[in-house]
């Protein structure tokens, strides 16, 4: 009977021993992820303004949108900024800006500046091989193929944000009257600019 009960009291040290490091694992990721010290969310609802380029023809368009913002602290400065644009309904490709992470494998570069009324966010990357194009009033200037500039301007105290997006591809071109094409620049631009909702009279 002892030996009985003796099994009965190991075997729910041993449940109970099993269940301690499952919740353990589940706890693990989040333990080795440093938490913010603060956090503000924000809505911003404004307009998006688009210009495209369709072959030598600049299209225009003006829409009402969204973007939502999450702004983490670190000891009162900022150490990362996300952001999701809602366009026409549709949630766009989310916005990830962590200050002071190493350069990513793709090139990518970002950088953070801040006073003590506005938080400046820019990034730029491109990719392909330089090649000389027109590219606006210069003839020959040498560019990559493709490239994406980001700026972000977010002001603490009024909330006002302004998002631009910039967007460079070189195509080949033929001009007018010409028997051979030349490699030109073309450019599409998108801006976001919105008053978010102040969730506090300083938001960070």
């Amino acid at each position: 009977m002892t030996k009985i009960k003796n099994r009965r009291m190991i075997a729910r040290q041993v449940t109970l021993a099993r269940r301690a490091l499952w919740l353990l694992s589940l706890l693990l990721p989040f333990s080795v992820m440093p938490a913010a010290a603060n956090s503000v969310s924000m809505v911003c609802n404004g307009l998006f303004d688009v210009e495209r380029m369709r072959g030598e023809i600049t299209e225009t368009e003006t829409f009402d949108g969204s973007v939502y913002v999450t702004v983490d602290l670190d000891g009162g400065d900022v150490s990362r900024v996300r952001m999701v644009p809602i366009e026409r309904n549709r949630r766009m490709e989310s916005l990830d800006f962590i200050k002071n992470m190493p350069p990513p494998a793709n090139g990518d570069m970002i950088d953070f500046t801040t006073s003590e009324d506005d938080l400046w966010i820019s990034k730029m990357s491109q990719s392909g091989p330089m090649v000389f194009a027109v590219n606006g009033d210069d003839p020959y200037v040498e560019t990559p193929t493709n490239a994406h500039e980001m700026n972000i301007r977010l002001n603490r105290i009024s909330g006002h944000v302004q998002v631009d997006w910039h967007w460079h591809e070189v195509r080949d071109y033929l001009p007018l009257g010409a028997i051979r094409s030349i490699k030109k620049r073309y450019s599409d631009h998108k801006l976001f600019t919105a008053d978010c909702d102040v969730m506090r009279q300083r938001l960070f």
